[in-house]
């Protein structure tokens, strides 16, 4: 196990992961993300806002950017 971390920044705004995730892969990194990111998304759509411009970026345990995905 790996710990990752999803560090979103969108609109101005950066909000660091402060706690990770322990995950096998980069491939469950993104997955991760991938659910992030569709909550973020849904939140913004229930309380009636317009999307967010932004990214969610997956780091390593040495802060390594390991992808980085679109909001």
């Amino acid at each position: 196990m790996q710990r990752f971390y999803f560090h979103v920044t969108a609109d101005d705004l950066t909000v660091p992961d402060l706690v990770g995730v322990d995950l096998r892969d980069t491939a469950e990194a993104r997955h991760h993300a991938e659910s992030q990111r569709a909550e973020i998304w849904a939140q913004r759509v229930l309380t009636g806002l317009p999307p967010l411009t932004g990214w969610i970026e997956v780091v390593d345990s040495e802060e390594r950017a390991v992808l980085s995905l679109r909001l």
